[in-house]
């Protein structure tokens, strides 16, 4: 993993300025983990995600059909089940980079690579777009697939928030 730590001064001053607006996400990067105490009027909301990268290559066609859906330089590739959405994900490219969201199975339709699918999918349109390098969050049950995948860990990920708008 990269050696990178936030700033305890710059840490406070920016969760200073977050904490007073309503329903406000702050995400810090860390090597390790998270030995910083809660700044106040925030509240800890993730702290099992990490940040992904990987080289993008080429790789075989998925199995399973996948439905393409091109919004401009944005991609969304989904896997049904008749009317149920089995498995999704988008990716976004810009320049030589691509980002990887949203990457979701349906719980009845997990272990059975519908994800790893999607994920092939979308990194072959990133690379058609030109992209040469993937960027992801992974959440802590996602992180095993993209390892599998080839993907590397690059920095641990802590979401402070804010307090909720009001309803």
């Amino acid at each position: 993993m990269t050696t990178l730590e936030p700033e305890r001064d710059r840490l406070g001053m920016t969760a200073a300025r977050v904490a007073g607006t309503p329903d406000v996400w702050l995400t810090a990067f860390s090597s390790g983990p998270w030995d910083h105490a809660t700044p106040d009027g925030l509240r800890l909301v993730l702290d099992e995600e990490v940040l992904m990268t990987r080289l993008l290559e080429p790789s075989d066609p998925p199995a399973t059909s996948v439905e393409l859906d091109a919004h401009g330089h944005r991609l969304h590739a989904v896997v049904r089940d008749g009317d149920v959405v089995a498995a999704a994900g988008w990716v976004a490219v810009v320049g030589e980079h691509a980002t990887f969201d949203r990457i979701e199975t349906h719980p009845d339709h997990r272990r059975r690579g519908l994800a790893s699918q999607v994920m092939r999918t979308l990194e072959a349109w990133a690379l058609e777009q030109g992209a040469r390098t993937g960027l992801l969050a992974a959440s802590a049950e996602g992180q095993a697939l993209y390892v599998r995948l080839g993907w590397q860990v690059t920095a641990r990920m802590t979401t402070l928030g804010s307090a909720p708008a009001p309803t």
